[in-house]
């Protein structure tokens, strides 16, 4: 039986997808859109919710789905949860998830996973820090021993104002003609690595194949794109739905069915090898897409790797959203699982060289030629 606020079979062949017109999911929307670890929470509907998530975790989480991860570890967790709430009966969202979000992560190898209103951040390493500036920005420095051209990229997400600038740097090859580069990726926290595949797909020195990926998708389109737009509309009625999903949403119908999609890529030579030497910052807030980017840079380009390991958001990806009928508790699941050549969940990219994270990205431009020694080296 399929939970309310979700398209029923007469619509879609497959479960779990946002039915954003149905009462339940209007009546939620509200709470959903100003929900904060201080908002009030219904005890009881929650814990009807938490029992809906050991079905949701079977028939949803990549990691179990495929086999990567048993679920009766996160089935203790819920029961533990579940219990947990009917004793202590929180008042408010961030006192009723408590440490459930990093405890669901563990038993899940799932660095991903998250709640809306979760109060406790995802353990970080050291980060840069607040660095407000637009989406994607490139200069050129000059320094004692030449140029060195820089390129800060601070998210990879699509939004209004971001996704232009995205889009203008990834057509900006101008960079990649410079013999120095550095690019600077602390605090990324993810989005859309496509970018930066599009930005050097003629500058690539080294073929080579990208990490195999195995994604929940329906035909051709992975499943969680139906859910990331069904949210938006929750949470932004009227505004339009996120440019970049739009090609990736599928029409959901009665036959349809949930498949596994094997997808692998050999990533051959560019037209135009890039000739220069880069460098890819990396801090504890580097993740997700952030991550992936600098593994392309890597594999692709050469680029070395300065900074401190980065967050571990890698094998688990696509996260698709949920909002369960009762609560509205608002959660995240993988639909994909990347198969990196190394375990990278958890871990990390872990850089050639360290440095402290909050040094000036003029001042790793100024430093370019002897950082790169030591990371050559290293590597």
């Amino acid at each position: 039986m399929r939970a309310d606020g979700y398209l029923g079979p007469d619509r879609s062949g497959i479960d779990w997808l946002i039915d954003v017109e149905s009462p339940t999911m209007q009546a939620l929307a509200p709470d959903v859109r100003s929900r904060t670890p201080d908002s009030p929470v219904d005890v009881d509907a929650l814990i009807e919710d938490v029992d809906l998530l050991h079905r949701l975790l079977r028939e949803r989480h990549a990691f179990v789905v495929l086999g990567r991860t048993g679920p009766e570890a996160a089935d203790a967790v819920l029961d533990a949860w579940a219990e947990r709430l009917r004793a202590e009966r929180p008042a408010t969202w961030g006192e009723a998830i408590g440490d459930v979000v990093q405890a669901l992560r563990e038993a899940l190898g799932d660095n991903h996973h998250g709640i809306l209103g979760n109060a406790a951040p995802r353990p970080l390493r050291p980060t840069l820090g607040d660095d407000p500036g637009p989406a994607w920005e490139s200069a050129v420095r000059t320094t004692p021993s030449g140029d060195v051209a820089t390129v800060r990229i601070r998210t990879l997400s699509d939004s209004p104002e971001g996704s232009p600038q995205l889009e203008a740097g990834a057509t900006d090859r101008t960079v990649l003609g410079h013999d120095r580069v550095v690019v600077d990726m602390r605090g990324n926290g993810g989005g859309n690595d496509a970018y930066i595949s599009r930005w050097i797909a003629d500058a690539v020195v080294h073929a080579h194949d990208a990490p195999s990926e195995r994604c929940l998708s329906v035909g051709d389109k992975p499943v969680m794109v139906w859910n990331a737009v069904a949210l938006e509309a929750l949470r932004h009625p009227g505004s339009p739905p996120p440019a970049s999903l739009v090609p990736h949403l599928h029409t959901p119908a009665p036959g349809d069915e949930l498949r596994v999609e094997l997808s692998t890529e050999h990533v051959p030579v560019g037209a135009r090898p890039f000739q220069g030497r880069m460098l890819v910052l990396v801090d504890g807030g580097t993740g997700s897409s952030g991550e992936s980017s600098t593994l392309i840079l890597r594999d692709s380009l050469g680029a070395r790797v300065v900074g401190v390991p980065s967050m571990g958001l890698l094998e688990s990806a696509n996260v698709a959203p949920y909002v369960l009928p009762r609560s509205g508790l608002t959660l995240t699941f993988p639909t994909q699982w990347v198969a990196t050549p190394e375990p990278m969940e958890f871990v990390g990219i872990q850089p050639d060289v360290e440095l402290d994270v909050t040094t000036p990205l003029a001042e790793v431009a100024d430093r370019f030629d002897e950082l790169w020694a030591a990371a050559d080296h290293a590597s």
